[in-house]
């Protein structure tokens, strides 16, 4: 069998460890009944649980960090009008033009800069003009 010392330090990091894990499960069970909350609302047609729903997919919260879904809120919100689900898709199609073909590129402009007008004109914080311009 193992013969383990346990010392002060080694009790430290242990307790260390532990404490991190339950915190970690803690979290990861948190962010998924918040989804769950969330997702009963976003079904309804709730703009601000769509929203908030496409943010727990899209910025890499917890467990299930998944862009196709993120995208999915973030459109049902902006057709709503939701000014920051239509800047967070300006975002997202801004970031795809650098990762696809001349081609395609053109189409994820137009649509970034369209849902960047869009939140624009709602005045959302997070929206500036340097944002409209570098996607020209």
């Amino acid at each position: 069998m193992f013969n383990i010392t346990i010392n002060k330090k080694n009790l430290i990091f242990l307790t260390a460890v532990a404490l991190l894990t339950v915190t970690a499960c803690s979290s990861q069970k948190s962010v998924l009944d918040r989804r769950a909350l969330l997702e009963e609302r976003a079904i309804q047609g709730d703009a601000e649980a769509q929203y908030q729903l496409g943010l727990t997919y899209c910025c890499g919260v917890g467990a299930g960090y998944d862009d196709v879904i993120a995208r999915k809120w973030f459109c049902d919100a902006a057709l709503q009008g939701h000014g920051g689900a239509q800047y967070q898709l300006g975002r997202m199609l801004g970031e795809r033009m650098d990762s696809h073909s001349t081609p395609s590129k053109r189409q994820y402009l137009i649509e970034a800069y369209m849902w960047y007008s869009l939140a624009a004109l709602q005045e959302v914080p997070s929206v500036s003009y340097t944002h409209l311009r570098a996607h020209e």
